[in-house]
C-alpha cells in the first residue's frame, strides 16, 4: 500500500482502469515498450485488477494490419475515445513516462473528466494517487 491505496482498492473505484505507458520515448524501443505494457497489464490482471493497455493493443493491431505504429494522429484519436470508457488511469512508472506526450495527454483527459489518476510503482506493484 502506498499513499493510502492498495491495488485491491482500485476495484472499489471502478470496474476497469486504463494503463498509460510510454511508447516512442521508451529507451529500449517500441517493441520492448509494447511487451512491457502487456506484461504489466498481465501482472495487474493476475493481481485481480482489470486494465486496458492501449499500447499493447494498438502496437499489435498496427503490426497485424500494416498500419504505422507511430501515427500519433490515428492512435491519439483512438486512445482519447477509448479513455472515456474507463474509470481511472494508472501511469506505469517506466522510464520515459514523465517525458511522454501520450502519457501527458492521457493524464489530461482523465483529469478533465474528474477521474482518478494513479502512479503505478512496478517493484513491487503499488499505487500512489496523483490526483
Amino acid at each position: 500500500m502506498t499513499n493510502g491505496y492498495a491495488l485491491s482498492d482500485l476495484n472499489d473505484i471502478g470496474d476497469i482502469g486504463y494503463l498509460a505507458t510510454p511508447y516512442t520515448l521508451y529507451d529500449a524501443g517500441i517493441e520492448a515498450a509494447a511487451f512491457m505494457a502487456a506484461r504489466i497489464a498481465g501482472k495487474l490482471m493476475e493481481a485481480g485488477v482489470d486494465v486496458y493497455s492501449p499500447i499493447a493493443e494498438c502496437h499489435a493491431v498496427a503490426h497485424a494490419a500494416n498500419l504505422d505504429p507511430l501515427d500519433s494522429v490515428r492512435w491519439g484519436s483512438h486512445c482519447e475515445r477509448m479513455a472515456r470508457r474507463f474509470d481511472y488511469l494508472l501511469i506505469a512508472d517506466m522510464r520515459g513516462w514523465r517525458e511522454s506526450r501520450g502519457v501527458a495527454a492521457e493524464a489530461k483527459w482523465f483529469g478533465e473528466a474528474g477521474k482518478p489518476v494513479f502512479l503505478l510503482r512496478l517493484k513491487p506493484l503499488a499505487v500512489e494517487k496523483l490526483r
